[in-house]
């Protein structure tokens, strides 16, 4: 960033192809990746005409490519941070670019500038970081390839000060010694780590008590399970919502005006105005009604590269971004996130928000993880069906737990499309369910219904 450049972030488990593909639609020059996604990352770059360099990180590089802690020894005539770019960097030049399928379809590449990122990690300091003491340790067991952790993580901890620590991949028991070992007194958490928090015996082996705060955001979080953890715990808990396109704090819960059991994000964060819209007229709906959540502010991102097609759809003239996220607003202004615009299930005109019968079903103490998809239906347009992942010592089946979800919520959310019992519940690397894959795995074995 500092010589001009522009970092677009890749998952280490991507495949040839998807580093082929998010490299070619960003045009990258430089690809810098560890050791242990080296091979991937050779085979794509044979198919990257523009890409001029290969950098390796984590051991000796091979024939083609330089070794990170060589690059670092390269004799350079310039003094130790007075590199000048070719051109000077201007606020409003992209920084950073991050991919994201936005409200729906294929991964975009999302402009951020200096400005949006300067501006958001204030934003982050002024709702969260002003509560955080010099002796506070954040732990972050999130990807540092996902925006979240990029930002919320990793530079505001470097902004504040404070120390970081990290995990390669998430394992609860590890976790829980880590929290012991560096008496971690915060942590930025996704909703399967919550609920693991909340039900496994793990916890009950560490001593945990150092932490004060968890933030918990990149998927929605019930107000139940929010509190059932916070219990256990004898910790806040509280939740951050935002996406790639905002850089991506939106809103968040601010350490002393928590709403116990809630299940909220919180209010619009500092310089940010947020409405709710009616989904098909697009006017603006009054405190306590469902809709579109739409968001303003500097931290909004300058526009998809490349496809001003698509940031027309999501980014109006005025600078309201439609998030795709189905929310709703309190008398305080705090948001309360029901579920995506592009996942709602309708039956029978009613609206079934899947995020919200996976937090009922996801209570029972027999049940470990859960999905819930549409099916499609003759007569009702689509039905609810679960799949879920019950715990090892469980032996419940499918007509006890569908009469359970029944008695605790409205009719028209009645699970009528049944329930699948599997092994797991695909996820990306942030936590989010991969419903897609499960409605096409679903398709493909049932027909859709």
């Amino acid at each position: 960033m500092k010589v001009g450049a522009v970092v677009t972030l890749l998952n280490p488990l991507y495949t040839k192809h998807e580093i082929t593909t998010q490299l070619q639609g960003s045009k990258a020059k430089a690809l810098i990746a560890h050791s242990s996604c080296f091979e991937a990352a050779t085979l794509a770059a044979k198919d990257l005409p523009l890409l001029e360099h290969l950098v390796q990180v984590g051991d000796t590089a091979p024939t083609g490519a330089v070794a990170l802690d060589d690059l670092k020894k390269w004799p350079t005539n310039l003094e130790r941070g007075t590199i000048v770019p070719p051109t000077p960097v201007g606020g409003d030049d992209i920084a950073c670019l991050p991919y994201s399928s936005g409200t729906t379809g294929l991964p975009k590449g999302t402009m951020l500038t200096h400005d949006n990122l300067t501006v958001n990690l204030m934003q982050c300091s002024a709702v969260d970081g002003k509560f955080w003491t010099p002796e506070d340790v954040l732990i972050s067991p999130l990807p540092f390839f996902h925006i979240y952790a990029f930002m919320y993580s990793v530079h505001q901890a470097a902004y504040l000060g404070n120390t970081l620590v990290t995990m390669p991949r998430f394992d609860m028991d590890r976790f829980c010694a880590l929290v012991e070992q560096y008496k971690c007194t915060r942590a930025h958490l996704v909703p399967p780590i919550v609920l693991g928090l909340a039900k496994t015996p793990i916890v009950d082996q560490h001593d945990l008590s150092s932490l004060k705060v968890l933030t918990c955001a990149a998927a929605p979080l019930g107000g139940e399970l929010e509190a059932e953890a916070s219990e256990r715990l004898d910790v806040i808990i509280k939740q951050a919502w935002g996406m790639s396109e905002l850089s991506p704090l939106g809103t968040c819960v601010p350490d002393d005006a928590i709403k116990p059991e809630s299940g909220t994000v919180g209010p619009p964060c500092a310089a940010t105005s947020a409405k709710v819209i009616d989904l098909e007229s697009g006017v603006a709906l009054p405190i306590g009604e469902e809709g579109e959540l739409c968001i303003r502010g500097p931290q909004c991102m300058k526009g998809y590269l490349d496809q001003p097609e698509k940031t027309a759809e999501c980014l109006d003239e005025d600078g309201w971004l439609m998030t795709g996220d189905i929310a709703k607003m309190d008398e305080d202004g705090y948001v309360y996130i029901t579920d995506r615009l592009k996942e709602l299930i309708k039956y029978k005109g009613f609206q079934v928000a899947p995020a919200e019968l996976e937090e009922v079903v996801c209570l029972h103490d027999e049940v470990e993880d859960c999905t819930v998809i549409p099916v499609i239906d003759e007569d009702a347009g689509e039905l609810p069906r679960a799949y879920v992942v019950k715990k090892d010592s469980s032996d419940i089946q499918e007509q006890a737990l569908l009469d359970w979800v029944a008695e605790r919520v409205a009719p028209h959310k009645k699970l009528r499309g049944g329930i699948i019992f599997t092994e797991s519940i695909p996820k990306t690397a942030s936590g989010k369910i991969l419903r897609r894959e499960v409605v096409d795995m679903d398709r493909e074995l049932h027909g859709g219904k």
